[in-house]
């Protein structure tokens, strides 16, 4: 597996390259250290995992980079004003965490990451949410292939029937999953699930 980690610090890089060398085998590491080197590498190779700072190196829209197509693209970052985090996730990363993270959440976003889901910490989306008390509570949230389908259906005006129809899904099983969505998020509308879908682009806008 390809990985870039890209920080100016040597302490983040360092770390990071030894919390997934605990888990994954025949790991090929790519160190950046600015924007420059970052820019050359992206070019340069294909990676399987590109990890950043963006308050460091700019991720920037990677995957328009023909070569980052495939790439799984992970913010971690210890800013967490709400412009950052949505000029972030606009730029189609995969996951977003803080540095307050631990090992196995670090992990647990790579491999989520890797299957094609979202991953956040809930620091990250007391923020996208404006909270006005934050619990400072750091567990990961996952929205698997299934529910981010189910949010852009949601996003294109489909109602819970029409999603089953669609989805050849029961209704019940749909109303367990926009349940479970709106639990995973801390949402208690729709329209908190449907505008944080647009500003996050979790879900393609369609015209």
């Amino acid at each position: 597996m390809n990985v870039l980690v890209a920080d100016t610090s040597v302490l983040f890089r360092e770390g990071v390259k030894s919390v997934l060398s605990h888990k994954f085998r025949e790991l090929i590491f790519v160190e950046a250290e600015c924007d420059k080197t970052f820019n050359t590498a992206l070019k340069k190779s294909a990676f399987d995992v590109i990890i950043s700072d963006p308050m460091h190196v700019k991720i920037g829209r990677v995957k328009d980079i023909s070569k980052q197509k495939k790439a799984c693209v992970i913010s971690i970052s210890s800013e967490l004003s709400r412009p950052f985090i949505l000029a972030t996730l606009q730029n189609g990363i995969n996951a977003c965490l803080t540095k307050d993270c631990s090992e196995e959440e670090i992990i647990e976003a790579v491999e989520s990451a890797m299957n094609g889901e979202r991953f956040f910490c809930n620091k990250v989306l007391d923020s996208l949410i404006d909270k006005d008390e934050f619990d400072y509570n750091c567990d990961p949230t996952v929205l698997t292939k299934r529910e981010i389908e189910i949010v852009q259906l949601i996003c294109d005006g489909l109602t819970t029937a029409q999603i089953a129809d669609e989805l050849t899904l029961s209704k019940h099983t749909i109303s367990t999953h926009r349940k479970n969505i709106m639990g995973k998020l801390h949402f208690k509308t729709p329209a908190e699930l449907i505008r944080y879908a647009i500003e996050t682009s979790l879900v393609e806008i369609k015209t």
